[in-house]
């Protein structure tokens, strides 16, 4: 079984890493620790709930989550570009938002409510995980 989860792993990190290698602004990147996972979520900051949710491209690293958004090169390429970071230490989650599975908040200060929250929906429950 071991062997399996190594051998399904490794396209999973080469494709973090070549989504990781398109992120472009960030400039503590080798300060935030390895690239746990990378994902496209659908995110609505707190000011702006009732306006419709924005893609980006999140990477979760050892202590950081930052927020990309999407944007085509002049060669119909693309790259991330760097919006915004939350450092782990300094946030909390709330698992589920509005009776969606798929959606959960990212949160600073002492209650979830703050004007400092995140909501996210992910693709899929397995990308929420």
């Amino acid at each position: 079984m071991e062997a399996l989860e190594v051998m399904l792993s490794v396209p999973k990190r080469a494709n973090d890493i070549i989504h990781l290698n398109m992120l472009d602004g960030f400039a503590e990147l080798r300060d935030s620790g390895e690239c746990l996972m990378q994902g496209t979520f659908t995110v609505w900051d707190a000011k702006q709930l009732i306006k419709k949710g924005r893609e980006r491209q999140l990477f979760l690293f050892d202590l950081c989550v930052v927020f990309s958004k999407k944007q085509d090169t002049t060669d119909g390429k693309h790259k991330y570009v760097y919006k915004n970071r939350l450092m782990l230490s300094e946030i909390n989650v709330t698992e589920h938002i509005e009776g969606d599975q798929c959606k959960f908040a990212l949160w600073t200060g002492s209650v979830p409510n703050s004007e400092h929250r995140t909501i996210m929906k992910a693709v899929d429950h397995k990308a929420k995980l």
